[in-house]
């Protein structure tokens, strides 16, 4: 059986339903199951959406913790991606395909979308040579695009599915400054790792977004990607490369799609950030996030109950650089 996957924090789960429109029209046999990392257990929608709860996803309450206390949630979201589709593929899905929450599926996708033969199959960013500085972002955030990725329930397809999560365990940061970029940079390394079980899509069809629309045709597209949408200008340095005329047709295409985005925020209910607060209210900061993945408190057991030592060790910090800037003081005093 197949099914389509996607992830969403209750606060933009709205996101969703534009995604779950098209594949309500194009795709509606097929199950869509949205993976809600803040939401307390699984709860069918409407149609064939199913909300499928963290703890359904990642039993083990420790890591769930771990996971949701080092990550923002939008480094969350994207992390828990291998997780999830190697559960779905545990749980008795044959194939399925990943689609992130800011796609928009426009036409039936065509039957090479699936995994077929292969265990993986990835699409890149590009399939032709680009400016140097736009394949300078591809080197510094992934080749392929996460936004979609097929898998197959094999020995081969799971293996690189756990392999991909071990990584986003602990090394899923938004930080290309140090060598990562969430869940997606990883892939570079598949088909390297796995050359037996991946494969990379060269349809013009699917994950087309703004770092490929001057590759395609847009009137032949199934599965769009919009990526950034809500940033003026909507392709930034991408729109070099793009002839007015496309550079229209695709604002008008943002437009509605922004549109029809307004219109589902409106009518979703109200919910808090994920993950934002310790149990006793206090908000958790960027530095507390730091502190757990890589300083004095890293893998500290129930983070979300330790506001008390993540305080101390902010006070701490503080101390630190106090320290630090008197002994500067002191050996330009001294001249040493």
């Amino acid at each position: 059986m197949r099914a389509f996957l996607s992830i969403a924090t209750r606060d933009h789960l709205f996101l969703t339903e534009t995604l779950g429109e098209g594949l309500a029209a194009h795709a509606p046999t097929t199950p869509h199951l949205i993976l809600v990392p803040d939401a307390t257990a699984d709860e069918p929608k409407a149609g064939h959406a199913t909300n499928v709860g963290f703890a359904t996803v990642v039993p083990d309450q420790r890591l769930r913790d771990a996971l949701a206390f080092r990550y923002s949630p939008f480094e969350l979201c994207c992390a828990l991606k291998p997780f999830f589709a190697a559960w779905a593929l545990r749980a008795g899905h044959t194939e399925v395909i990943y689609l992130d929450s800011d796609m928009e599926l426009t036409a039936a996708l065509p039957e090479d979308a699936w995994p077929g033969a292969a265990s993986l199959q990835l699409t890149p960013h590009c399939l032709t040579p680009q400016p140097a500085a736009l394949e300078r972002k591809f080197l510094r955030h992934g080749v392929f695009n996460a936004g979609y990725f097929a898998a197959r329930a094999t020995r081969g397809g799971l293996a690189a599915l756990d392999h991909w999560a071990a990584q986003c365990t602990e090394h899923a940061h938004d930080d290309p400054e140090h060598g990562m970029f969430v869940d997606q940079l990883w892939l570079n390394l598949a088909p390297t790792l796995f050359p037996a079980d991946v494969a990379v899509s060269r349809s013009r069809l699917i994950n087309v977004g703004y770092w490929n629309f001057h590759e395609r045709s847009l009137d032949e597209v199934a599965l769009f990607h919009w990526s950034r949408a809500r940033v003026s200008p909507f392709g930034e340095e991408h729109r070099v490369v793009w002839s007015p005329e496309l550079a229209a047709r695709i604002d008008a295409r943002v437009a509605a799609y922004l549109r029809r985005l307004a219109g589902a925020a409106e009518r979703a209910p109200r919910a808090a950030p994920a993950f934002g607060a310790f149990t006793d209210g206090r908000p958790i900061t960027w530095l507390d996030r730091r502190e757990f993945s890589r300083g004095a408190l890293r893998g500290i057991e129930r983070p979300f109950a330790r506001a008390d030592a993540f305080a101390e060790a902010a006070h701490e910090r503080t101390r630190a650089a106090r320290r630090a800037r008197l002994a500067a003081w002191r050996r330009r005093l001294l001249g040493i």
